[in-house]
């Protein structure tokens, strides 16, 4: 890649509250072979979360006002797409990459005036045609836009996992455009996270920890609190959130268990060191959506790599082609609705199976974007 192009990424949402999208940002960060300029919005997390920085390569731009809600939240939407906009006529990056329908418009604007951009757009999550129909009429009009042009104007599109691209090829009737713009992009974390050697769980308390957004409607909240209570003398279960529903934050002072400890939000880059403090981590999704059903949660790549033996919802159907008993860090599915059934003491033991090194990890798949970002022909 020449020195004057470069890449170009818009994410709507904050960059903090990605850990992905900064995973990409360190990956090509850390290559020092090309400038990488990222639009996104201002970290609205009220200090809670610290600004992510990157590399001395990677320019980012913050844009919009700190309200989500009322009418100033719209002002967001337009001080995003004119800032990008005018800031991709003035780099005029190679490639672009936007991350969610809600951040294409600047990048599908940009690429039909400049026909030899690369356009690559990635999916956090996975939506289906009524989802999309029933959301927002700014979310409807970019949508509208994007697929009279994926199959024509499109050089990458991705999603975390291959159900997910699956359903997404069939619901935008792509099953015969170029299979070589389609490609897997699952959400690891860097080997720098990778705890070469994880110590073995004892006989005395079980560490449990979860990790990520909390809340009663779509989580098995109650249930492990309750399981985690009522086994005081095996398990305490420490929770960091950044995002909690308010009743839940409430429960849990109420609650006052000693076994139970809220510690709020933290950054990301700060987890591989509260991790490794830790026995077991848990994913307690329930399925309430096509999206959860068809997913693997980060942090199961994330304990992993921390060494920690992972517990998630036997709801998240895809993820329990993960399963592994037969060596440690375990993966366990688990009914959370039942967990008075749950032999714990069994999915504890590692009597009798070895270590085996996770092999999850952002450098395994980084490359193959980078590739096609760095290509000279623009051509799709």
């Amino acid at each position: 890649m020449s020195k004057k192009q470069s890449i170009f990424i818009l994410h709507f949402q904050p960059l903090e509250k990605f850990p992905p999208v900064m995973n990409l940002l360190d990956y090509l960060g850390g290559l020092h072979a090309v400038k990488v300029y990222v639009v996104s919005r201002k970290n609205n997390s009220g200090g809670v979360l610290s600004n992510y920085k990157g590399e001395s390569c990677v320019h980012i731009t913050r844009t919009g006002l700190f309200a989500d809600k009322g009418p100033l939240r719209l002002v967001n939407y337009f001080l995003f797409y004119l800032q990008s906009f005018i800031l991709l006529l003035r780099y005029s990056p190679h490639s672009v990459l936007y991350y969610e329908t809600l951040s294409s418009w600047p990048a599908m604007w940009y690429k039909k005036i400049r026909r030899k951009t690369k356009l690559l757009a990635h999916y956090h999550e996975y939506n289906t045609i009524h989802e999309f129909y029933n959301s927002m009429k700014l979310m409807k009009w970019q949508h509208t836009m994007e697929t009279k042009m994926y199959a024509s104007d499109y050089a990458w599109i991705s999603h975390t996992n291959e159900v997910r691209l699956g359903k997404f090829i069939n619901d935008h009737a792509l099953g015969r455009t170029n299979p070589d713009k389609f490609h897997l992009m699952p959400n690891y974390p860097g080997r720098s996270w990778l705890k070469k050697s994880p110590k073995k769980i004892g006989n005395g308390i079980v560490k449990l920890l979860y990790v990520g957004s909390l809340g009663y409607e779509n989580m098995y909240v109650k249930e492990l609190v309750a399981f985690v209570k009522k086994n005081n003398n095996r398990f305490s279960l420490d929770i960091y959130a950044y995002n909690i529903h308010a009743d839940v934050k409430e429960m849990l002072a109420v609650l006052a268990a000693d076994n139970i400890r809220y510690h709020g939000g933290c950054d990301y880059s700060a987890l591989p060191g509260i991790m490794e403090n830790y026995d077991i981590g848990l994913v307690i999704y329930k399925s309430f959506s096509e999206n959860w059903i068809n997913a693997v949660s980060n942090k199961v790549f994330e304990y992993l790599a921390c060494g920690l033996d992972v517990w998630f919802s036997s709801d998240m159907l895809y993820t329990h082609r993960y399963i592994q008993e037969d060596f440690f860090p375990k993966v366990i599915a688990i009914d959370f609705a039942q967990l008075d059934k749950f032999d714990f003491e069994k999915a504890i033991g590692r009597n009798g199976i070895s270590y085996k090194e996770p092999s999850y990890f952002y450098e395994n798949v980084y490359p193959e974007i980078y590739r096609v970002m760095k290509e000279e022909d623009g051509k799709n």
